[in-house]
């Protein structure tokens, strides 16, 4: 998956869209009902920066780590349907879901004009599966860089 997004406040809320493909069977292993091209909305917002400059002294201004909360919706292109009346049949679904991130390490410089900041998050997603008989809530963690452009 690969995405674009804009911040506001501070880099405090992030706005992103993303595009990624989910393949319906991976390395010999089926998928499950949620495959094909996914279309994706976050909104996230920062509760809680930590600053390393404010314990290590201004020579870590640099250096910072972020905790957020947001949503995530997403539409997959392909859906199994669980239909009685045609359990084979196909066609696109959103599905919502709750997401937190840890953004560590976040390096920023003063100086450069573009690319003035790095960073490495870990993010866990709760996806909201109404339709499933197994209670509906799936977890998710995954890995991403951040990089702002402006």
């Amino acid at each position: 998956e690969a995405g674009i997004g804009v911040t506001f406040f501070d880099d405090n809320v992030k706005l992103q869209v993303g595009f990624g493909n989910t393949p319906e069977v991976f390395m010999g292993q089926d998928r499950g009902r949620f495959h094909g091209n996914v279309y994706s909305a976050k909104l996230i917002a920062n509760i809680l920066t930590f600053p390393f400059g404010f314990l290590l002294g201004p020579d870590w201004d640099f250096l910072s780590s972020a905790f957020a909360l947001g949503a995530n919706f997403s539409y997959f292109s392909e859906t199994q349907q669980t239909s009685v009346e045609d359990p084979s049949a196909q066609g696109g679904t959103i599905i919502g879901s709750v997401i937190c991130q840890l953004e560590f390490p976040k390096i920023s410089f003063r100086d450069p004009i573009l690319f003035r900041s790095y960073s490495f998050y870990t993010e866990f997603q709760a996806w909201f599966v109404s339709a499933e008989m197994d209670g509906g809530l799936k977890p998710a963690v995954s890995l991403g860089v951040r990089t702002s452009v402006f």
